[in-house]
């Protein structure tokens, strides 16, 4: 995808207006991570009775002490949930999946997953994703995008407004910011493609958050991509402070109560012959831009709290 300059500005409001790495492979014969008894979800009476987070519904997501009366049944890359290890996108996917799911915003919220920028083709992935998946209809792109293979970062595209964010729970280097802003601006014209709207870079506001959580270890960015996604999706302020292993046991509490094979949906099909139309259609944008001399991203390092559906 195209180059573009990029400067850095920071200050402390906003404006008005890659690949994967799975750390291990998930065993058919490991039983527990945190706990066991003889009960299990499918037998509440096994349950703790006053623990209200116990069904597939909404409230599994409140951020809350877990449960240690319930068994925990394999999932892939499970063991990446144990303290200390990196998080593997076999579970950051799903889990934002079934957030969007579960808490009925799929009308508004897309999400495209870690694995969608592995792909040799990228441009071409990311047509056909957008597309299948009414990308153009929606108020809010999120991505958990794996920079270099060892660090999730979150990405915000909000369409209305037009602004670009990134999540960053450490400090990035820039030069890896940048690349991040590019993709998801690339992905922000891609979507006005499909709904035959021009793409103006000067348009868009590329925000760097200051307010969201900062990790104080090398293996937590997954956790924090989870819940800097739940608090859009719930529009919420971000998770800041947590104790690591504690929000780990709840996460595999959620994760054995929802889906996890969760991959999103498709609403229709692409044919070759659009796919590659749309593909002119974007480098014929990246060209005019070049001869514009706009291709520059401007990133303000700013606040961005809080991001809710209804106001982008």
């Amino acid at each position: 995808m195209p180059e573009a300059d990029v400067y850095e500005d920071f200050s402390q409001s906003a404006p008005s207006l890659s690949s994967y790495v799975d750390l291990g492979d998930s065993s058919n014969e490991e039983k527990s991570v945190y706990a066991e008894s003889a009960g299990s979800v499918e037998d509440n009476q096994n349950l703790n009775d006053s623990n209200p987070y116990c069904c597939n519904d909404k409230q599994i997501f409140d951020v809350c002490d877990p449960p240690t009366d319930y068994k925990v049944f394999p999932f892939d890359s499970m063991e990446s949930l144990l303290p200390h290890q990196w998080v593997s996108s076999f579970v950051i996917d799903p889990l934002i999946f079934e957030m969007i799911r579960i808490h009925n915003v799929g009308n508004a919220i897309l999400f495209i997953p870690s694995y969608s920028f592995k792909y040799a083709d990228i441009l071409f992935y990311i047509i056909r994703y957008l597309y299948e998946r009414d990308a153009s209809k929606k108020s809010i792109i999120l991505t958990a995008i794996n920079l270099d293979n060892n660090h999730f970062v979150t990405g915000v595209i909000l369409i209305p407004s037009k602004q670009i964010i990134i999540l960053d729970s450490i400090k990035t280097e820039a030069i890896h910011r940048h690349k991040i802003f590019k993709l998801l601006f690339d992905i922000a014209r891609i979507t006005n493609i499909l709904s035959s709207v021009t793409t103006r870079i000067e348009d868009y506001s590329f925000l760097l958050s200051t307010d969201c959580g900062t990790q104080s270890n090398s293996f937590d960015c997954g956790i924090y991509t989870l819940l800097n996604c739940l608090s859009i999706i719930r529009g919420i302020p971000y998770v800041k402070d947590f104790e690591s292993d504690k929000m780990r046991r709840w996460i595999t509490y959620i994760a054995h109560n929802v889906n996890m094979s969760n991959n999103g949906e498709k609403n229709k099909k692409i044919d070759r012959f659009l796919l590659d139309e749309y593909r002119n259609k974007f480098y014929d944008s990246v060209a005019a831009e070049k001869r514009a001399s706009t291709a520059t991203i401007d990133v303000t390092v700013c606040e961005t709290e809080s991001i809710t559906i209804n106001a982008h």
